[in-house]
């Protein structure tokens, strides 16, 4: 039968529909796939479901044997270093994928994380920002 957590990601994929497209993108990049964007930037209007998309997309970053690392940019300090030292595993673990949702709220990090955060991290991982 499995555990509660099993059964809702069993039932996260039975009543997802559509996002093919970014789900395919996102499988080519954990596949490692060298034209696989590193980045993704999922953005919108509330209501359209980029958490759900989020969340399946963790299953399959775990799926594949990923370590995630998540990060909510409604709680991340003014202090790119608290940000640093929470996403840690994505400077030092190759293959770590770094989810920070609800990014709209640390949108004051963009050009620190291109220019000083992401140059450093491990190879071979993804970045998802919402």
């Amino acid at each position: 039968m499995g555990s509660v957590g099993e059964r809702l990601s069993r039932a996260r994929v039975q009543a997802f529909v559509g996002r093919d497209e970014e789900l395919g993108r996102f499988a080519a990049a954990l596949a490692g796939d060298p034209q696989a964007p590193f980045a993704f930037y999922v953005y919108g209007p509330g209501g359209i479901g980029k958490s759900t998309l989020l969340r399946r997309l963790a299953d399959h970053a775990r799926a594949a044997g990923r370590l995630l690392v998540e990060l909510d940019g409604r709680f991340v300090s003014r202090d790119p270093a608290d940000f640093e030292r929470a996403a840690g595993p994505f400077l030092d673990v190759p293959g770590t994928v770094l989810f920070v949702d609800s990014f709209e709220h640390c949108q004051w990090l963009e050009s620190w994380l291109w220019h000083h955060f992401l140059p450093r991290a491990a190879d071979d991982l993804s970045l998802i920002h919402i």
